[in-house]
């Protein structure tokens, strides 16, 4: 039995939360910090010394930014906001294999769920058109053991490789996430894996994608198409209440979702549903795909 008496409430109104205490809006503007919005000079630094800091939303104002590498977001609660696709542009320039753009991820064990992070609204471009950036693998968007993480209004152009290794969006878990508006144009668009090291963990559950525009190829026009399918979702992933809805649509000469299991006993999943999806197969006539492949 408990007993809330007007003292009590009193003394609970009488307490103000204030940023000393971690509340409230932090809001961070690169630009304030030192990124250079024309595209001539790296923006590593000021990206870097706002992604380290305690913000809730990081502004990355309508220009340009030129970005070889950052740390990961690690804290919950911060929000990446541009000015809005074809206005704020990230141009990644890695100088090594198999490096992260923005990558979602605390470095903890699976119990340590990174929660309330999102990104909006801006064009992530690994090239030019006619002049990608190939001399690299990477990943433009790396979710891992996420919880309520959004993702809205964003492109990935010209994410490829040599190798066509490339990924546009790399999901490793976990759970009520929302994607929205998507574009990607990349080697391998869009990869679902499993959470831990081996299968049988809450790898992808109650996640909605709506409108998803998927290209498995990085140069337009006189496109050059990869051998993969848009979506892979490797064989050990389990989801959960996982939906495609809205209007969505690949274009890739190798499939649309290609999604086989191994047979492993830990694996299963339940309630995915894939609506309004659109395969179309540019050019290839001689290469056998499916517009979603589940066995």
């Amino acid at each position: 039995h408990v007993t809330i008496t007007s003292s009590a409430i009193a003394t609970v109104a009488d307490f103000r939360c204030t940023r000393a205490h971690g509340c409230g809006d932090r809001t961070v503007n690169v630009v304030d910090l030192g990124a250079d919005p024309t595209g001539i000079t790296s923006s590593d630094a000021a990206f870097a010394a706002a992604l380290v800091s305690p913000f809730t939303t990081m502004i990355v104002p309508a220009g340009i930014y030129i970005i070889t590498t950052l740390p990961a977001i690690v804290r919950n609660a911060q929000c990446i906001k541009g000015a809005g696709k074809q206005r704020t542009f990230i141009q990644y320039r890695p100088t090594s294999h198999d490096t992260v753009l923005f990558n979602f991820d605390n470095g903890g064990v699976i119990g340590n769920i990174l929660f309330h992070t999102c990104l909006y609204d801006m064009s992530i471009y690994g090239g030019t058109a006619g002049t990608p950036y190939t001399d690299f693998r990477k990943t433009a968007v790396r979710t891992r053991n996420t919880s309520e993480f959004k993702m809205r209004d964003i492109e990935i152009l010209f994410w490829h490789d040599t190798s066509f290794s490339s990924v546009g969006l790399y999901m490793k878990g976990r759970e009520l996430m929302e994607f929205t508006n998507i574009s990607i144009q990349a080697d391998r668009p869009h990869t679902i894996d499993f959470l831990g090291t081996t299968p049988g963990t809450l790898d992808l559950d109650q996640t909605a994608f709506r409108n998803m525009y998927y290209r498995s190829a990085y140069t337009e026009p006189g496109s050059v198409f990869s051998p993969h399918p848009c979506v892979r979702i490797i064989s050990g992933a389990s989801l959960f209440s996982v939906t495609w809805d809205g209007e969505n649509i690949c274009s890739s000469d190798y499939g649309g979702i290609y999604w086989t299991e191994t047979g492993d006993a830990a694996t299963f999943s339940i309630g995915v549903a894939i609506n309004n999806f659109r395969w179309e197969k540019p050019t290839a006539a001689s290469v056998n795909g499916y517009g979603i492949t589940i066995s």
